[in-house]
């Protein structure tokens, strides 16, 4: 597989077989559909090149410690829908990758402080105090309402 590989797999997939992507090195995205229910023992074991995964299971799939056997998992993000968010966090193996939400938006906005010098709007221009919609404060996005 070469470096660089993006796969989606197709609606209605229910789960990844056992070894399916063992030592894809050049595996560096894939995105699961939100009928997958399971990953297989070793199915991304040594897969080096892993940065991110696009699961959108409300569910958290059924996984094994051996799924992403010799792989940093706190080193790939993970985007998952802002409902489940909480649920990958509480996982025992989901919670130890970077789990991100589509929007960034699934916690209440952090506490602001006028001058405080780390809010953006989305263009990356600084503000002085954070504007009715989405923001960028202290490097999250919050929604002001």
């Amino acid at each position: 597989m070469p470096d660089g590989t993006k796969i989606t797999l197709k609606d209605g997939t229910l789960g990844i077989a056992e070894d399916a992507f063992s030592e894809c090195g050049g595996l560096m995205s894939i995105t699961l559909p939100n009928s997958v229910t399971n990953i297989g023992y070793w199915a991304f074991e040594k897969c080096y090149g892993l940065k991110e995964i696009y699961c959108y299971a409300e569910e958290t799939p059924e996984t094994f410690y051996q799924t992403f056997n010799d792989v940093d998992v706190s080193q790939i993000m993970l985007v998952v829908p802002d409902e489940a968010a909480d649920k990958y966090r509480a996982h025992e193996i989901w919670g130890q990758f970077r789990i991100e939400t589509p929007t960034g938006i699934n916690h209440p906005a952090p506490a602001f402080t006028k001058g405080d010098g780390n809010v953006f709007n989305l263009a990356g221009q600084r503000l002085s105090t954070p504007l009715k919609g989405i923001n960028i404060v202290n490097g999250r996005k919050v929604l002001i309402k």
